[in-house]
């Protein structure tokens, strides 16, 4: 019988060919999610900023050239001036850019947001009703009157009845700046427009979603009519060098540019009293303004009232109501004028 023989083959440990897998641990899987959430939550806020920055300068520079050119249009047509009302300006200026719905200067939150943010204080479109709050460095004498226009921005204008045109004229309605930033200038109108139509932030004087042309806005101010003032401050020159923390902190406060040299300078102590209350002594213009609504609680019809302004040559008559000047002459000492103070 034949018999067969079987090999056998044995492998020792040092045959053996081992597989092993590398892996992430849990802890680290986690780790490494955490480390990703917090780079995130670091750079898409930026992200996002930069490129709402962005949308808004862009939707920014498209209106100023698109309404530059409706104005520019009307100034060639001889329609720029001549209206007594906003709302007739506005009626023409819909014939040159297109405008989707009018608000009425007592329902202007229908087409604008009600709030605006600022660096100060939140403005309440309701307050605005009338161009000098609008725009305080001039009183055009309209209302203002809500617009939505057909891109989605929203608006708030003022019209200026002294609104020159030269149908020759490129100075009328000036553009101004590169293609990527463009710049509007024009004495027709106060516009304050909202290119995101309402939506957030709502937030001018800081370059997002709110812009202004010839815009400063000054509305809700709080007033209050302190009467003489007879406690100055000093503004000599001892005080200048004084060692008295106080003193010297007044004197840089108030004293102004080129102080008076009194010991006893009366304007300087209207400007503090009116700081003591977080108000600000008027500028003329606002003076001026002020007495030409002298039927409004709480606004005074004649007297002497001290301005903001230094270095003043004379004072001004202005209606019933005299300006002082700082360094006017024999007005530093003089306690027989009054402090108004506003809140902005």
């Amino acid at each position: 019988m034949k018999k067969t023989v079987k090999n056998l083959i044995t492998w020792s440990p040092s045959h053996l060919i081992t597989s092993q897998k590398s892996a992430f641990t849990l802890a680290e899987v986690l780790i490494t999610l955490a480390i990703i959430g917090v780079v995130a939550a670091m750079t898409i806020p930026t992200l996002v900023a930069e490129y709402n920055q962005k949308s808004w300068d862009t939707a920014s520079t498209v209106f100023n050239r698109r309404l530059g050119e409706a104005l520019a249009m009307m100034n060639t047509t001889s329609s720029l001036a001549g209206y007594s009302t906003t709302a007739d300006f506005v009626e023409e200026l819909g014939k040159h850019i297109k405008i989707t719905k009018t608000c009425s200067s007592d329902k202007l939150t229908d087409c604008f947001t009600s709030t605006i943010t600022t660096t100060g204080d939140p403005v309440e479109t309701k307050d605005l009703k009338a161009s000098k709050n609008l725009y305080s460095t001039e009183n055009y004498g309209t209302e203002t009157i809500g617009v939505q226009f057909a891109d989605g921005v929203s608006a708030l204008i003022a019209y200026n009845p002294k609104a020159t045109q030269d149908p020759l004229s490129n100075q009328v309605v000036r553009l101004t700046g590169s293609k990527d930033s463009v710049g509007l200038s024009t004495d027709a109108i106060s516009i304050l427009y909202d290119v995101s139509g309402g939506k957030t932030p709502n937030q001018m004087d800081t370059g997002k979603d709110i812009r202004g042309i010839n815009i400063a806005i000054k509305t809700g101010a709080t007033m209050k009519d302190l009467g003489m003032i007879s406690i100055g401050v000093d503004c000599s020159t001892a005080a200048k060098n004084s060692t008295d923390a106080n003193i010297k902190s007044d004197y840089n406060a108030y004293c102004g540019n080129s102080p008076s040299g009194s010991s006893t300078d009366y304007w300087a102590g209207a400007k503090k009293a009116c700081a003591e209350l977080g108000m600000n002594l008027p500028t003329i213009t606002e003076l001026q303004d002020l007495y030409s609504r002298k039927g409004e609680e709480g606004i005074p019809t004649s007297g002497a009232y001290w301005s903001s302004q230094e270095n003043g040559s004379i004072s001004a008559e202005v209606f019933d109501i005299e300006i002082a000047h700082h360094f006017d002459d024999r007005k530093d000492l003089n306690s027989n004028y009054y402090a108004f103070c506003l809140s902005n």
